[in-house]
């Protein structure tokens, strides 16, 4: 990995000083820790990245400060000044070749695509995620129709064994009656159970949907206003 794309993927300037780097990298860390993001191997993958560009750089800022060169040394221009004399991190201009950091948007291209492309893959990540919940909530909208069918169809064996029963209250029908009693009684418990992993995939299916919104609407919002 080089430096530059270290730079891009921290969201900084190669010139970015030793404390810069560490806010950068702690606000991503941050957000891409795979413990805040349980079963996400795309976090995973960006926190490698993340850690892989935070080496690059500490090594590159080190490097500059033990030998007052940097990583992309050039040749000097023709005012006779070597670039691995300026120490903010950029070839500094000759005559002979243009340097972007006169640039005044210098850097700030690097940030916003980097920007773009950490949203776009935030959004196409929360859109699998939401498409994944919302057959999960319908799936589980399934299994509580079947459990409320089996309630309803065993509390009603319930009935009729017990009007057996009061009609004959022998040993044989009392056992009968227990036996339904203890199976209607199973099915709600499963009933109950299928509601509240009913209500999780709902709750989890609409938080995804919410988050997916926002993200579309913040990433929307920065684009409209860097026009």
């Amino acid at each position: 990995m080089t430096i530059n794309e270290a730079a891009q993927i921290l969201g900084i300037q190669v010139n970015a000083t030793a404390a810069q780097l560490r806010t950068a990298y702690r606000k991503l860390a941050k957000k891409w820790h795979p413990d805040s993001n349980l079963d996400d191997k795309h976090a995973e993958e960006m926190m490698k990245k993340i850690n892989e560009a935070h080496a690059v750089f500490q090594d590159y800022i080190k490097h500059n400060n033990n030998t007052g060169t940097n990583n992309n040394t050039g040749r000097p221009g023709n005012n006779g000044t070597n670039n691995s004399a300026n120490n903010n991190g950029y070839q500094r201009p000759g005559n002979n070749h243009n340097n972007n950091s006169t640039n005044p948007n210098y850097g700030h291209t690097s940030h916003q695509q980097y920007y773009d492309n950490v949203m776009k893959s935030v959004i196409e990540d929360l859109w699998k995620r939401y498409q994944k919940a919302k057959l999960e909530y319908e799936a589980a909208q399934l299994k509580l129709q079947k459990a409320y069918d089996a309630k309803v169809s065993l509390q009603q064996d319930v009935d009729r064994q017990k009007a057996i029963y009061d009609k004959s209250p022998t040993p044989d029908n009392y056992a009968k009656l227990v036996d339904v009693m203890v199976k209607a009684n199973k099915g709600e418990i499963d009933h109950r159970n299928a509601k509240y992993h009913f209500a999780m995939a709902k709750l989890l299916r609409d938080s995804l949907y919410k988050q997916y919104q926002i993200s579309v609407t913040d990433y929307q919002k920065n684009k409209d206003e860097r026009r």
